[in-house]
């Protein structure tokens, strides 16, 4: 990336890549899926959170070369939309996750914020009038969601730094 009139790479130079990763943000979040199996009920159920939708993506990248070295500088927010179905297919819960800071200073799942907004569709009681296990199953489904999504940011990461 360094211009031939930088060659040492001792003055400051700048490439714009927003576009490149948005759309490579955007597919890595697009691909994030978990899967959550529930011992609580006698024959065991299967959950499967899919990130559906990316929206509100907005903010810029870039790389720089300055002293010879190389930076990678992002700052972006965004929302994700996703689904929990369980193994019949049928959609039991939906929500939105809102990464308020996906930024080149927060480059580890600990550092990655993750807000949890309410449920858009909430599970459903259970019939038996016992604890909602579809209910806890469906926050723990969410929960390695969160997990799983901060891992396809590290991800993008991973794919920007090799690129540029």
């Amino acid at each position: 990336m360094v211009s031939a009139w930088n060659a040492s790479g001792t003055t400051w130079e700048e490439k714009d890549t927003t576009d490149w990763c948005k759309k490579t943000l955007e597919e890595c979040l697009l691909d994030t899926t978990s899967a959550y199996y529930s011992e609580a009920s006698s024959e065991g159920t299967t959950y499967v959170a899919v990130v559906k939708k990316v929206k509100d993506l907005t903010g810029d990248a870039s790389v720089a070369i300055a002293g010879g070295k190389k930076r990678y500088i992002y700052d972006f927010h965004v929302s994700v939309e996703y689904e929990i179905a369980d193994e019949g297919g049928e959609v039991v819960a939906t929500g939105t996750l809102r990464l308020p800071e996906v930024h080149s200073a927060s480059t580890s799942d600990e550092e990655l914020e993750v807000e949890i907004l309410a449920w858009t569709t909430g599970p459903t009681p259970s019939d038996n009038g016992s604890q909602d296990t579809t209910t806890k199953d469906c926050i723990d489904c969410r929960k390695m969601l969160v997990s799983d999504v901060t891992k396809s940011v590290l991800r993008f990461v991973e794919k920007f730094n090799a690129t540029f």
